[in-house]
């Protein structure tokens, strides 16, 4: 049943984008598996993945489910303009939040209201604030460095095991002591000066000179040492929201860079929980949508979520197919 949900919010091991480098979102896979595992919650299922790093105090499974978040298309650095990347990494943030969630088509309304849903482009631009306040940026890191090896780009969470923390923490401590070694030898060769010419009756001061480059060379070695073993490490790529909100405009006929009016984070008008969200900035994260319930408008007696619904559905109808192919009896 997992595979049909990380089809569904487009889990890849590749960026999609320009030259489509290595991306590493097998933390949050293995979550979701587990999860499914396990019969979390539903609740639980949909805020950890949507706002799974505003919790007071998150854990490893909490930030690890917000790389829900992350899972859009990423295009390299240099290949178009840092606020049009933005954009359109938040569009498709909120078009996966529809379609996984709600059930809803919300990409759609990005130009223009929707055709078909009652659901306007104002709407759309509303929810797209609550997702509009991601703190990093919007494109690769280049091709170089342990983390594009890694296929990960910040913010994300280490996940070394036990054997590479001891490792890890071994070069460091290298490091540190090799630091250590080099600011004494600086400190002392400027304190002790190297005399000209001394004279026959002084003792003669040592030449700590050669000793200064040697010492830098170890640190830059390990350090090289370090950044190569880091690349080994797992990692999981998450959520992390700015210190201060983000304006939010509608964007007129989808054109990122032609801004309309301003947009505060609201639910759909179609939903029974829509209104305005305050914040002070933040008094429970702008995505504290994933903790509301939405019922059916139809059906207001029933103490079932619209979301949980919308999944549970699509679950039988997945089902379904599994006995149809035979792989369940």
């Amino acid at each position: 049943m997992a595979k049909y949900w990380l089809d569904l919010v487009r889990v890849a091991d590749t960026n999609g984008n320009h030259h489509d480098h290595y991306r590493d979102h097998s933390p949050y896979r293995d979550w979701v598996i587990q999860a499914f595992n396990k019969n979390l919650p539903y609740n639980q299922f949909t805020k950890y993945q949507i706002a799974g790093d505003l919790y007071k105090k998150p854990t490893q499974e909490q930030l690890i489910a917000s790389g829900f978040n992350r899972l859009h298309l990423i295009i390299d650095r240099g290949t178009a303009l840092p606020e049009e990347s933005h954009f359109k990494n938040v569009v498709d943030r909120v078009s996966a939040v529809g379609t996984a969630f709600m059930g809803l088509t919300l990409g759609c309304a990005v130009c223009h209201d929707h055709k078909y849903d009652p659901v306007t482009q104002k709407d759309f631009y509303q929810m797209y604030a609550f997702f509009n306040n991601f703190d990093g940026a919007p494109e690769t890191g280049g091709r170089g460095g342990p983390d594009f090896y890694r296929g990960l780009q910040p913010p994300y969470l280490d996940l070394p095991t036990e054997e590479q923390k001891l490792k890890l923490a071994d070069f460091d401590h290298q490091i540190e002591v090799t630091q250590e070694k080099l600011a004494s030898l600086k400190q002392l060769q400027a304190a002790t000066g190297i005399p000209a010419a001394p004279d026959e009756t002084s003792q003669p001061k040592p030449n700590l000179k050669p000793q200064i480059p040697v010492a830098e060379k170890q640190i830059s070695d390990l350090k090289k040492q370090r950044s190569s073993y880091l690349r080994q490490v797992r990692g999981a790529m998450v959520m992390r929201e700015r210190s201060e909100p983000k304006k939010t405009h509608i964007r007129v006929r989808g054109n990122y860079a032609q801004l309309g009016q301003g947009s505060d984070p609201r639910h759909p008008t179609i939903s029974p929980t829509s209104h305005k969200v305050r914040r002070s900035p933040f008094p429970h994260g702008p995505r504290q949508l994933a903790c509301r319930k939405t019922k059916p408008p139809h059906r207001p007696r029933r103490s079932q979520s619209l979301l949980a619904a919308i999944t549970r559905n699509r679950n039988s109808q997945n089902f379904r197919r599994l006995r149809g192919s035979g792989h369940v009896a």
